[in-house]
Order: C-alpha cells, then structure tokens, then sequence
C-alpha cells in the first residue's frame, strides 16, 4: 500500500506499528518514557527501552490515540525529538546509540535533525 496525502502535500501517517498500541505499552508508562526523554532522565529512558525493545523507541503519544481523534490534539514527536528540543543531548546520543530515527517528523514535519 502506498503513502497517503492530505489536501496540503502532507504525508498523512496512522499509528506507529511496531510501538504503542501494537506492543501493548501502557500509555501511562509510554508517556512517562516520552516525558523523561524531555526532563533528560537518562536513567528511565534506558529502563523503558530495556524494558520494551528498540521498536519502541520511535513511538509518539499519538500512538494511543483513539482512531477518530484528530492529529492536532497531539504533539507527534519521538523521544528523539523531545530531547534535543531541551538540549538533552545525552539521551539523544543515547537514543540515536539505540537506533532513534532522526528523520521522523512532528505534525508539522519537522524533524530532529531540523531543530539541532
């Protein structure tokens, strides 16, 4: 199946297979993984990706999302993308150690690469 669309030329992406809902995280705990990545709690960002596995590592907070939610009410940034935009630059060496794609994009498409 290709990619689809929106009005504006914009990738239009569902949820993140190999993460959030398809690995059973709960949302609490992938919340709090995506939280400490911007508080730069290395300690339990390293304790989430044990726990769960590098396919975990690129989820978002829309990946709990309900199907009919709109993607406006969400941020869609990886851990990745939190971390450098605090200037955690020691989880992001970590998370990149790791595999963290530094091409995923926000809502707006922007990437972690774009804000370093």
């Amino acid at each position: 199946m290709g990619k689809k669309y929106n009005g504006l030329g914009k990738e239009i992406r569902g949820f993140n297979k190999a993460a959030g809902v398809a690995k059973r995280i709960p949302r609490n705990e992938g919340l709090a993984y995506l939280e400490a990545a911007k508080q730069g709690d290395l300690a339990a960002v390293t304790a989430f990706i044990e726990q769960y596995g590098t396919a975990a590592i690129d989820l978002r907070d829309r990946d709990w999302s309900p199907a009919n939610e709109a993607f406006w009410k969400t941020g869609q940034k990886t851990a990745l993308f939190a971390a450098l935009c605090e200037k955690k630059n020691d989880v992001a060496k970590y998370l990149l150690s790791q595999g963290a794609d530094p091409n995923a994009p926000d809502k707006y498409g922007y990437t972690p690469l774009m804000v370093t």
